[in-house]
């Protein structure tokens, strides 16, 4: 038996950070690069070291065993490449607002591009985030509510080896191995409210239940068959694609939805 956090719990873990405002997102990333502060996006190791803990904030099960982008601010899912075109491609590089002006929130060294890039938190870059009047900000309302956070973190873990028997416990975890490690993060977080159910159970969540905490996910990684379709017949659904939507998920979304 191992010991992991109820589904009832990791949905209030959701549902507690989709109250906060959507560019508040940029406060994960300052936790991601304290526990993963060099970034090599050309060898496979240094993606997986970086990937893993984004996953940690950003990361959802999708059907067949894969992972999506899901952003729990913002409560919408991120387009399927996500990772690779907006995260590598222009939120890591030197040419974006967090890592080049007077308003950075991160020095990039080295500055511009080329890989690998370790990023540096700076106390200047926390005095921006605390002088900002809109978010991402440390407006005390729009800060990261610790007890959910430290939830979610830990939302599908087994937590056995650390034996927590309270919400409290998983606090102090979350705080010895992440918070821990500078001290200027405790700035972005209050307190957060307290979760009065049922916190723990013997088995993880299955495929099902991990999937259910989350709205439909327009990607899956489910094995895909190559089929022809009319070409009218295309051109409507693409008239119809979301952003980032291809016209595979938008058919797999409308089979699931009962509407094909």
């Amino acid at each position: 038996m191992g010991k992991f956090l109820t589904k009832e719990a990791v949905d209030w873990s959701i549902r507690s950070l989709g109250g906060l405002p959507k560019n508040q997102t940029a406060l994960f990333y300052f936790l991601i690069f304290t526990r993963c502060p060099t970034i090599d996006r050309t060898h496979e190791m240094g993606r997986k070291e970086f990937e893993r803990e984004f996953y940690r904030y950003f990361g959802a099960p999708i059907k067949g065993g894969g992972i999506g982008v899901y952003d729990p601010f913002g409560k919408e899912w991120r387009a399927e490449n996500y990772i690779n075109s907006t995260v590598y491609g222009r939120l890591l590089v030197g040419s974006h607002r967090w890592t080049e002006g007077e308003e950075s929130f991160f020095e990039r060294r080295p500055a511009g591009s080329g890989w690998p890039a370790t990023f540096v938190l700076t106390d200047k870059g926390f005095d921006n985030l605390r002088f900002r009047n809109s978010p991402p900000c440390l407006s005390y309302d729009y800060r990261l509510p610790l007890s959910s956070v430290s939830l979610y973190f830990y939302r599908f873990d087994d937590l056995k080896k650390y034996n927590p028997t309270s919400l409290e416990d998983v606090v102090s975890i979350f705080q010895r191995e992440v918070l821990s490690l500078d001290k200027r993060l405790s700035a972005l977080f209050v307190k957060g409210n307290s979760f009065m159910g049922k916190l723990f159970r013997d088995t993880p969540l299955s495929e099902e239940e991990r999937i259910s905490c989350y709205p439909f996910a327009p990607h899956s990684s489910e094995p895909k068959s190559r089929e022809l379709l009319y070409k009218s017949d295309i051109e409507y659904i693409e008239s119809r694609l979301d952003d980032g939507e291809t016209v595979a998920e938008y058919i797999h979304k409308m089979i699931r939805q009962g509407r094909l």
